[in-house]
C-alpha cells in the first residue's frame, strides 16, 4: 500500500475517534486497529478484518501489508478500580487487569516499535502517554517534560514503561515521539469519566429525568483542555518534528472541578446548588493539582490550544442534552 497511510492503534476510543475526523477533513488515508476489528477511510480496501496488537507475528504481518508513513498509538487499558466482592475475586480481577493492562500499555506499543525497525524503516510513532506517569502533584508547580516521574498507580508505571521502551527504541534509530497527554475531554469520552459524569447529569435534569447530581471534590484542581485539540498535537508532532522527543500536551490552566460543574448548569440556565450534592469519594479525581506546561511542543510546532475551558463544557453539555434527548424522546415527550 501507499506510504501515505495513516495508522491508528485504537481507533474505537475518544483520541481515535477524533483522529479519523480529523483526517477525513484533511483528505488522509487512515486506517484503523481496534478491539472490535478493522475500519478504514473512504474508498480504501483492506483485507483483514482483525490484528491482535500483542501478537508480534500479527503486527509485523500488519505493518509489511500497509507500510504506513505513521502510526498513532492510542490504544489504553484503564484499571478499574477493584470493586467490592469476594477476597479472592478481587485479587483475580487485579491479576486479569494488570495482565491485560501491561498488555495493551506496554507490549502493544513494543510490538509496533520493533515491527517498524524491522520492515517500516522511516516510519514515525506516536505514543500517547498520561500525565499519570507523574504520580501526586508537587504543590502549584507546572509539569514539563524534566519534571520526576514517580507513577503512583498501576497504570502511570504501564505508561512510564512503555515510554521508557520508546526511548531505547529512538535510540535505535527508530522514530518515537512520546505526548504525556492531560485531561483532554469531548463527548466521546466514555460515561465513567467525570465530564461525562457532569453534562450528562446536567442534560438529564434539564429534562426532566433526574432532579440530582451527586459529586466528590469539588476543589480538585484539573488542566483539561478539547480532545480534538490534543489529536491535532500529535499530528503536529510526526509532521513537524524531525528529532523525536517526548511532549507535555496540556492547556497550563488549572480549573477546579466545581467549576465544571458550575458551568454546566450554566450553560442550561440552572443554579447549581439547587440539584448538587457532594458525597466523599463520588467521580473521585485522582489526578488533581497536575497542571502541565507545554511550552515544548510550542516552541517547535505551531500548535496552540484552540478551544477554551467555558468553551468545552458548553459544546459537551449541549452534545449531552442532544443525546439523551434522543434515548429518552418517548418520555421526554
Amino acid at each position: 500500500m501507499s506510504e501515505k497511510i495513516h495508522l491508528i492503534v485504537g481507533h474505537e476510543g475518544q483520541d481515535g475517534r477524533l483522529l479519523r475526523e480529523y483526517f477525513d477533513e484533511q483528505g488522509k488515508l487512515w486506517i484503523g486497529v481496534g478491539r472490535r476489528g478493522v475500519a478504514c477511510s473512504a474508498g480504501l480496501n483492506v483485507g483483514f478484518e482483525r490484528i491482535d496488537v500483542r501478537d508480534e507475528k500479527e503486527v509485523g504481518w500488519l505493518m509489511r501489508e500497509v507500510g504506513p508513513r505513521e502510526v498513532y498509538y492510542l490504544a489504553a487499558h484503564h484499571h478499574a478500580s477493584v470493586g467490592k466482592g469476594s477476597r479472592d475475586r478481587e485479587v483475580d480481577d487485579l491479576r486479569e487487569g494488570l495482565e491485560c493492562g501491561f498488555d495493551v500499555n506496554v507490549r502493544g506499543v513494543v510490538n509496533f516499535l520493533d515491527a517498524i525497525e524491522r520492515y517500516v524503516k522511516g516510519a514515525r510513532l506516536f505514543y500517547a502517554s498520561s500525565s499519570l506517569v507523574y504520580g501526586a502533584p508537587r504543590g502549584g508547580v507546572r509539569i514539563s517534560e524534566s519534571t520526576v516521574r514517580e507513577p503512583s498507580e498501576v497504570y502511570g508505571v504501564e505508561k512510564l514503561y512503555a515510554m521508557q521502551m520508546c526511548e531505547a527504541y529512538r535510540k535505535r534509530g527508530v522514530y518515537a515521539a512520546v505526548g504525556m497527554l492531560f485531561n483532554h475531554e469531548s463527548i466521546y469520552r466514555k460515561p465513567m469519566f467525570f465530564t461525562r459524569k457532569v453534562v450528562d447529569g446536567v442534560a438529564r435534569i434539564k429534562l426532566g429525568l433526574s432532579d440530582e447530581l451527586v459529586v466528590g471534590d469539588m476543589n480538585a484542581v484539573v488542566d483539561w483542555l478539547y480532545a480534538g485539540d490534543v489529536v491535532k498535537a500529535m499530528v503536529k508532532v510526526l509532521g513537524q518534528c524531525d528529532e523525536p522527543r517526548e511532549y507535555v500536551i496540556a492547556s497550563g490552566v488549572g480549573h477546579c472541578t466545581g467549576d465544571f460543574v458550575r458551568h454546566a448548569f450554566e450553560c442550561v440556565g440552572l443554579e447549581m446548588e439547587k440539584y448538587v450534592r457532594s458525597e466523599g469519594l463520588a467521580m473521585r479525581r485522582r489526578n488533581s493539582g497536575r497542571v502541565g506546561d507545554a511550552s515544548r511542543i510550542m516552541s517547535v510546532t505551531d500548535w496552540r490550544p484552540g478551544v477554551c475551558f467555558e468553551e468545552l463544557v458548553e459544546t459537551m453539555t449541549a452534545q449531552a442534552i442532544v443525546l439523551q434527548e434522543r434515548a429518552h424522546g418517548s418520555i421526554i415527550g
